[in-house]
């Protein structure tokens, strides 16, 4: 089943908490990462990557993945049967809601996973997907998956 076909998305419970984690830890700056997907079940969220924000400057209200992190996350999920499904990317002070950086920077065919995170803390989140090339934002539902992960964290061999 293709990920379209689903009308929600599932992201595991440890996933879920680290990446309120991680967007915590980065306020004020906006924290991004990388959702990784089992290949048979593209809209279950399994694990995530935390990227570097390689933006030079705005770093409050901009995020841009590091490249490298993107290829070494490519390669980690390959060797486990994973696939990129989307990225994640905090707002710090502002609404869940894509912004116009948000919209022009965004690949088709990926979820887009919001953070609200007001005064260093969660507030919110909300997931959104680009179907093709110049159509907007569309809402997607978000469910967590209560029950433990089938697979341990990803390592990196260094």
């Amino acid at each position: 089943m293709h990920w379209k076909e689903r009308p929600f998305w599932l992201i595991n419970k440890r996933v879920w908490y680290r990446l309120i984690r991680h967007a915590q830890f980065e306020y004020p700056d906006e924290a991004c990462g990388i959702l990784l997907c089992p290949s048979k079940r593209p809209s279950e969220i399994v694990e995530a990557f935390e990227a570097k924000n390689a933006s030079k400057e705005r770093l409050r209200d901009r995020y841009r993945l590091d490249p490298l992190d993107f290829l070494r996350v490519f390669e980690l999920g390959e060797r486990a049967g994973l696939d990129i499904c989307g990225f994640y990317h905090s707002h710090p002070d502002h609404p869940a809601l894509p912004s116009s950086y948000d919209r022009e920077m965004a690949w088709n065919g990926y979820m887009y996973l919001i953070l609200e995170i007001r005064k260093g803390r969660f507030f919110a989140a909300s997931a959104w997907v680009i179907e093709q090339e110049g159509e907007p934002f569309r809402e997607e539902a978000l469910l967590m998956r209560q029950k433990r992960a089938d697979r341990p964290f990803l390592r990196e061999n260094r």
